[in-house]
């Protein structure tokens, strides 16, 4: 009802309706096949977005046609709204592609996206149901849409409740979010804690020889080629 109602008052907004429990994944490359747009933001129901995230995010793509994704900071309210703390990432300086491999996750899940990186990577891989998004970027970066952190205002508005689909998930699994870089033979960690110190600790990413050549992050290996 409530969706139909802004559908009845702006022709800008539309209405879908999945034709079964489609899962996150699935949900979230059916909204994609129904847009037209140039560029695409996903939000999830109980999150929001403040009232210039739009702006800034298309400004950043359209002054730069070598960007591809981009986000800012983060916002985390409580489940009522009543309190809110902004920009909990801290002002993280740019995406660092070697640090997504270590599982730290550094662009939320309501980032900005050019449609092609969404048409030429496939889309979410349906077998993630938990850190989709995570994973997600990390795909699209290795193949070598670039990832930028544009703004240190915040563009998402994240929403903490105790009984939703990320906190449940959370709690009931001794890994927490899963693995999602298993995908990558070049990755560096399958935890944030354990990816921290690799960080710390080493330099270049395991079988450099896989990774695709327009990769996100400097070369590690030099074999004299041109």
């Amino acid at each position: 009802e409530i969706a139909n109602d802004f559908c009845n008052r702006d022709s800008r907004f539309k209405y879908y309706k999945t034709p079964s429990n489609l899962k996150l994944c699935s949900a979230l490359n059916f909204g994609f096949e129904q847009s037209a747009g140039k560029y695409i933001v996903n939000l999830d129901a109980d999150n929001m977005l403040p009232p210039n995230a739009l702006e800034l995010q298309v400004n950043a793509l359209e002054s730069d046609p070598t960007i591809h994704i981009v986000c800012g900071d983060i916002d985390l309210i409580n489940e009522d709204g009543s309190k809110r703390s902004e920009r909990a990432w801290h002002n993280k300086s740019d995406y660092d592609w070697r640090a997504q491999l270590a599982h730290i996750n550094q662009i939320h899940s309501g980032a900005m996206m050019r449609r092609e990186v969404r048409e030429q990577t496939g889309g979410y891989r349906e077998r993630y149901w938990r850190a989709e998004d995570a994973h997600f970027w990390t795909l699209a970066t290795s193949l070598g849409f670039r990832a930028k952190i544009v703004t240190d205002e915040s563009t998402l508005i994240y929403r903490f409740r105790n009984d939703s689909k990320s906190a449940y998930e959370y709690s009931m699994f001794p890994d927490k979010d899963g693995d999602w870089c298993i995908d990558f033979p070049y990755r560096l960690s399958s935890t944030a804690q354990d990816g921290a110190r690799v960080l710390r600790e080493t330099t270049g990413v395991p079988n450099a020889h896989a990774v695709p050549f327009a990769a996100q992050g400097k070369p590690t290996i030099n074999h004299g080629f041109c």
